[in-house]
């Protein structure tokens, strides 16, 4: 009986610096996990940043490109301009002439298809930065939400506040870039989309009338005919 006593005894002795082991490292092991969390988050925010980056340097690029081509488009429209007075005035000289006017008419959409051949590029440039800036907008969405519910955690750790503030740093440069590549597309292009809206709706205006001129045209020219019988 006291032999067992014994045993017991080492038995505990020795079974009590192992769970005295286990309870000291419970709490290193969390503080490890947590360190790596923070890493993943810091390198999230990182590689965000660096997308964004691209942002900058598209906006850059689209607006260098938008330069080059607002110089033809500058030069070719007050040409475009003067062409479509003469055939709208050359237009109304021809009243009573379906024929003429016609020829006018198909003239007209020539002139326009060449005018859009310069804007399109453009507008195509313009449809890409805002494509861009909606996707910012929806970073800046992302930002607020994760602020909002870090906040609502404890706040942000230090170890992940550098990333996060070079994130919303490069956030705030694109989202710049982007509006004043957007403004300046929209100074290039609104002589231009003035003069082409005014082609298409006196192309439209003219291409109903003639309905009626064809009819006329008919009509009188068949009296004339059966009179002279």
């Amino acid at each position: 009986m006291q032999f067992q006593k014994v045993i017991f005894f080492i038995l505990f002795c020795l079974l009590c610096p192992l769970a005295s082991h286990g309870a000291e490292n419970a709490p290193l092991a969390g503080a490890v996990n947590g360190t790596e969390q923070n890493r993943v988050l810091t390198r999230i925010w990182s590689t965000r940043a660096d997308d964004i980056s691209s942002f900058l340097e598209e906006a850059d690029t689209l607006r260098d490109n938008a330069e080059k081509l607002a110089q033809p488009l500058s030069a070719n429209l007050q040409a475009a301009r003067a062409q479509f007075t003469r055939l709208s005035g050359l237009f109304q000289a021809s009243r009573g002439h379906p024929t003429e006017q016609l020829t006018l008419v198909q003239q007209m959409h020539s002139l326009q298809d060449q005018l859009n051949a310069y804007i399109s590029p453009l507008e195509n440039n313009a449809a890409t930065i805002s494509q861009r800036m909606e996707e910012v907008a929806t970073l800046q969405k992302d930002l607020r939400d994760f602020t909002a519910e870090s906040a609502y955690e404890g706040g942000i750790v230090s170890e992940d506040a550098a990333a996060l503030a070079n994130y919303r740093n490069t956030r705030d440069q694109a989202e710049k870039k982007l509006a004043a590549a957007s403004s300046r597309l929209d100074t290039i292009l609104a002589p231009a989309k003035s003069i082409r809206d005014g082609m298409t709706q006196v192309i439209g205006q003219i291409e109903a009338s003639l309905v009626g001129v064809w009819e006329d045209y008919y009509i009188t020219s068949s009296s004339n005919t059966l009179d002279a019988l």
